[in-house]
């Protein structure tokens, strides 16, 4: 489509200003909160119920390179995984290195 300047075309809507909420969905806005939970789990670059394999690992992590568990969860704090040893632990995205097992 060509722009046609005899064609009038509707105006942007207007860009939120700085310290307001920006609207996700129909149901509610998101605070702050909520986007550095998104943030956090962008990074992570795994969900709920992915399978994941450790593959360089702290001293002071509690896991081991070959740890294979599933993610429970994705909070602030980090990733929450149910270990196969029967363990649950929340591993730090930036100290622990992982890849998803397919």
């Amino acid at each position: 489509m060509e722009f046609d300047p005899i064609v009038s075309y509707p105006a942007p809507p207007p860009m939120p200003t700085v310290g307001t909420a920006v609207p996700i969905n129909q149901e509610g806005l998101m605070d702050t909160a909520g986007a550095r939970i998104l943030a956090v789990r962008i990074r992570a670059g795994v969900v709920p119920g992915s399978l994941i394999e450790i593959e360089r690992a702290g001293l002071q992590s509690g896991v081991a390179v070959g740890d294979i568990g599933t993610v429970v969860d994705v909070t602030q704090t980090g990733v929450v995984v149910d270990w196969e040893t029967g363990v649950t632990s929340v591993i730090d995205p930036t100290a622990v290195s992982y890849r998803p097992v397919k």
